[in-house]
């Protein structure tokens, strides 16, 4: 029997003494899995793609600045649940950590409450994705044509023209994921490269100073500055959730206590460094910001177009990113699909029985699949309610994300950080780890009220409201429903083993 064989035997042993029977296949090794992290990721194209929430916000400096204090914020958040990881390997993720830690009589509504947050944050980060890979392709459009205004029902075909084939692919190709998720790595490092290479050398010698690039403070809303620059914050957030895509994996890589760990850190640092390089490139390169705040074909396509002289190069070179994207999208419609499955394999959803069947002979969970699709594609009407409510899927998703990840965190705090298994993998200094565990935990509070607060001032009215506090209290409400119509009597939590549950 080869090595590979004895170690997919080990981690499939593992998985049972979790409390689960081994059903998917372990097609991904270590660089595919890091190449699905960081195409999820994907900082310098979310980056790229959300510019214009950040500019009116605080301008350049939070885009750069903000990156790192999120990345700090994230990074601890991405090391403390690395220990969970490192000890409960499961694609269940967070809402079994949660389980396994609380105490037993909340373990069941807390785990719940954990993996409704979880699930929803997923799905909605599918719809978040293509949207910006829709809007990229207006913007194309219209730089390319300047008499054409893109209409919503436009936006919503090229929506559904993109994530049909994404399904797709997760649904029939498998196989191929691991191949694409390296290619998409390679795509995307290619890219940030190019992009930033020629927009620096086309740019010459009229760059931007450097006070503006890291000290230049723009606030076009009705906020105090230093209020704006905060809630500005979402943009460098918003380019570094998803993190926790390595831990859904679990069950489909060999070595999970250690690679899927290692993983996620290792995507903050790398999508960190790659974004904060990135945007360097970019604002060096701005040669009107008044220009690039207005422009309709979006901030990235006008900074390229007039860095380079030349729309088509512009469009040649937003390829890049905008192939980022969808390759994204599909990664992070395998993390949902596998998260969906996981919670209806506990009886945590609706129809659960028929959405934790996994297809033999495709090696995935169809139905999760279908029914991700089916939300995905009910989140794409949102084209046709404005602009506020695609905005306030923008805040709801990085809510919801920031909360899954701090929910067992805090929950493993209040338990004085005494029940993880002393011999897992990934372990920090009890001091550090109670460091970083609160700095996580606070950022993620922090941030939960800015990205409720509406960005353009207290001011408010149907087109200025900020709607995720609508969007993300409604998930409660239909969690919390569920629970007590239903979900209380087919959901046990986690099968937890009785050898963890001390």
């Amino acid at each position: 029997m080869s090595e590979s064989s004895d170690s997919h035997l080990a981690d499939d042993a593992q998985v049972q003494k979790l409390g689960y029977e081994q059903e998917l296949q372990r097609n991904h090794n270590r660089w595919s899995l890091l190449g699905f992290a960081f195409i999820i990721l994907n900082t310098w194209t979310g980056m790229s793609a959300s510019l214009s929430l950040a500019l009116p916000l605080g301008g350049p400096s939070v885009v750069l600045w903000g990156l790192l204090v999120s990345s700090i914020g994230n990074g601890c958040l991405a090391l403390s649940m690395a220990e969970f990881a490192s000890a409960y390997p499961i694609a269940a993720g967070q809402y079994y950590w949660v389980a396994i830690l609380s105490n037993p009589e909340w373990a069941s509504l807390l785990s719940w409450m954990c993996g409704w947050i979880n699930v929803i944050g997923w799905v909605f980060l599918i719809g978040l994705a293509n949207s910006f890979s829709a809007f990229m392709i207006g913007g194309i459009a219209a730089m390319m044509n300047p008499g054409y205004v893109p209409k919503d029902w436009h936006y919503f075909l090229v929506y559904l023209a993109l994530i049909v084939p994404i399904f797709c692919i997760n649904a029939f190709g498998n196989a191929l994921l691991p191949l694409l998720n390296k290619t998409a790595l390679v795509w995307s490092l290619l890219g940030f490269v190019v992009i930033s290479i020629t927009a620096l050398a086309c740019a010459t010698p009229d760059f931007q100073t450097a006070s503006f690039v890291f000290g230049g403070v723009i606030n076009s809303t009705q906020w105090p500055t230093g209020l704006a620059w905060m809630i500005g914050l979402l943009q460098g957030t918003l380019s570094l959730v998803g993190y926790d895509a390595p831990s859904h994996l679990a069950e489909e890589i060999p070595n999970p206590s250690k690679n899927v760990p290692r993983t996620m850190v290792g995507s903050v640092i790398i999508g960190t460094f790659s974004g904060f390089l990135f945007c360097i490139a970019l604002l060096f390169a701005i040669q009107d910001i008044d220009k690039v705040l207005t422009a309709p074909e979006g901030p990235v396509l006008h900074i390229l177009s007039v860095a380079t002289g030349s729309r088509g190069a512009a469009v040649a070179l937003i390829i890049f990113p905008l192939f980022c994207l969808v390759l994204g999208t599909t990664a992070i419609m395998t993390t949902a699909s596998r998260l969906v499955w996981a919670f209806a394999r506990d009886g945590g959803l609706p129809l659960s029985p028929w959405l934790s069947q996994v297809q033999r002979r495709l090696g995935v969970p169809l139905n999760a699949l279908i029914s991700t699709l089916g939300v995905v594609v009910l989140y794409g009407l949102l084209f046709f309610a404005g602009q506020a409510a695609l905005n306030a899927l923008v805040g709801a998703s990085v809510v919801s994300s920031l909360l899954s990840y701090a929910f067992p965190v805090a929950v493993n705090m209040a338990g004085g950080r005494k029940r993880l298994p002393k011999d897992r993998p990934f372990r920090m200094y009890e001091l550090v780890a109670w460091v970083v565990n609160a700095i996580g935990v606070g950022f993620t509070l922090l941030t939960t009220v800015l990205f409720c607060l509406p960005p353009a001032g207290p001011a408010v009215g149907r087109q200025t409201f900020n709607y995720t506090v609508v969007a993300f209290g409604l998930v409660l409400v239909v969690a919390l429903g569920d629970y007590l119509l239903d979900g209380k009597r087919r959901y046990k939590g986690p099968r937890i083993p009785v050898t963890n549950s001390k």
